[in-house]
């Protein structure tokens, strides 16, 4: 047996036969390492996460880029409607009123309006609401005002403003005629202003469209002018 043992000194199998009992030189084994193993872990750990941090962050922020550019394109869009709508009226009530004598007091009627000389039938200086997608009046479009409230989600949600979602025609509206209509995070206000010119009635038109974001509030406007003549 002892010459056994002197010939596999070095073999792991020889170190095992040399211990009374196997329990014990695994005692001893773990007993010398005890440490290694949670350090090696930590290490991997670590060397792990200076990797990913920073492709994590990466993909983050590319998400927030994407739903912030989304949100930019649709309030976009928003804003270009409630210019767009203005637009509309001008043209229909030149085109509707162009035989009458009194055309050129008709430009900025209403959509409901009918008598040129009436004051209160014209779109008058102040904030408005512009309804272009009223399911119940398809192909119409309804200025609402002017309200007493301003545009400003700094100060809070303005809930006259808002706009919701048409369940049936995927439409953004103020109104809901569907049923329950989901609320969007989107906030439309027109303002209407007019500037004296030597030449011309001048009529200015801000179509302004708020929302929250991960980064509070943000707002995109649209304006365009016309003209009486």
């Amino acid at each position: 047996m002892k010459n056994l043992l002197a010939v596999c000194d070095d073999m792991v199998i020889c170190a095992i036969m040399k211990c009374k009992w196997y329990n014990v030189c695994m005692q001893n084994f773990f007993r010398e390492h005890r440490g290694e193993t949670l350090i090696e872990v930590v290490v991997a750990l670590t060397i792990m996460m200076i990797v990913l941090t920073p492709s994590m962050i990466v993909n983050v922020q590319g998400l927030r880029g994407i739903q912030a550019a989304r949100d930019y394109a649709i309030a976009g869009n928003l804003a270009a409607d409630g210019v767009e709508a203005v637009r509309y009226l001008i043209e229909k009530n030149k085109i509707y009123h162009m035989f009458e004598e009194d055309r050129d007091e008709c430009w900025n009627l209403k959509e409901d309006g009918s008598d040129c000389t009436e004051t209160n039938h014209k779109i008058a200086a102040g904030t408005y609401k512009v309804e272009l997608n009223d399911p119940l009046d398809p192909g119409a479009i309804h200025i609402i005002g002017p309200v007493a409230a301003t545009l400003n989600l700094a100060d809070g949600a303005d809930a006259d403003f808002l706009l919701k979602i048409d369940p049936i025609t995927k439409f953004y509206t103020h109104a809901c005629n569907s049923g329950s209509c989901p609320v969007s995070p989107y906030y439309r206000s027109v303002t209407i202003a007019y500037e004296d010119d030597p030449i011309n009635i001048i009529m200015r038109v801000t179509s302004k469209v708020e929302w929250f974001s991960s980064r509070g509030t943000s707002h995109i406007t649209n304006e365009d002018y016309f003209y009486k003549n």
